[in-house]
């Protein structure tokens, strides 16, 4: 299945969340930090102002590593590859 996100939205793959310290000892569900980081699969095609009716370009693009809040962002059907969508607004930062 394809997914295209449409306005101003992101469709981020999520890192994996580590299970294990990194001396090995595994680590709780209760423990383990969501993680805050992942790579731009798709974007929309950027938000049209409704007075001006100007569309505004997206200011992130596919590949790119981001950085989001752990709580922000909406799961997908396909929550199974670890897909998120975004607002634009929600990425916080570009990693290089």
């Amino acid at each position: 299945m394809r997914i295209r996100p449409l306005s101003n939205r992101v469709l981020v793959r999520v890192d994996e969340q580590k299970t294990e310290t990194e001396g090995g000892i595994a680590l709780p569900d209760t423990a383990q930090e969501k993680p805050e980081t992942g790579t731009v699969v798709a974007i929309g095609p950027g938000f049209i102002h409704p007075k001006t009716g100007v569309r505004s370009p997206m200011s992130v693009s596919v590949g790119e590593r981001v950085m989001f809040h752990r709580l922000s962002g909406r799961h997908t059907v396909l929550d199974d590859d670890g897909l998120r969508i975004f607002d634009e607004s929600e990425i916080l930062a570009v990693l290089a």
